[in-house]
Parts: C-alpha cells; structure tokens; sequence
C-alpha cells in the first residue's frame, strides 16, 4: 500500500498501487487538483479520489512501491536476509508505517 493524502479531508488514504488504473487533474472544491481511479469494482465505473499529491507524484509512488516490492521478494527467494529486511523498512515507509511496530 502506498499512503497518498485526501484532498477533501487532508487524512491519509492508503491504497494499493495495483488498483490505481489512472491519475490526472480535474475540480474538487472549486480547486483543480489530482485524481487517481481505482479499481475497486469492475462491474461499474469508478468515481476518482481527489487526493493531494499530484499525478507524477502519485506515479513517483506507484513505481518506487513496486520496485521495492520485487526487490524484497527476490531478496527472500534468495535468502539475502539483510536486503530483505532493509527492503521492508522501506516498504513501510512508503506506507506511511515507518513508526509502527
């Protein structure tokens, strides 16, 4: 999961880059700002998220997630145990978890 921010309520939203299917800009609250579609249901089209972090930095995320995430599984395919576990803390920090236990 990649940790974006809600336009509408500035909370976290967290999502997972598989179901994004595209961002781009568009009006929220009289304010152009990014929209990210999600894959959620595939019997009926999708209502965007209006999400504060703009569309190449959405993209930013999406890429460096799954990089990091094909970077811990061959790390445990191969027993590299020390690449593995930097990968995760890595995972969790694109999160939004790097706090958590």
């Amino acid at each position: 999961m990649i940790r974006l921010t809600s336009a509408l309520s500035n909370y976290p939203l967290w999502v997972n880059p598989d179901h994004i299917t595209t961002t781009g800009t568009g009006w929220c609250l009289g304010r152009e700002r990014t929209h990210v579609y999600l894959v959620v249901d595939t019997d009926r089209e999708q209502d965007p998220y209006f999400v504060a972090e703009s569309p190449a930095e959405v993209a930013r995320k999406v890429l460096e997630w799954k990089l990091a995430m094909e970077r811990f599984r061959t790390a445990l395919l191969t027993d590299k145990k020390e690449i593995a576990m930097a990968e995760y803390l890595h995972l969790k920090q694109l999160a939004g978890l790097e706090g958590e236990a």
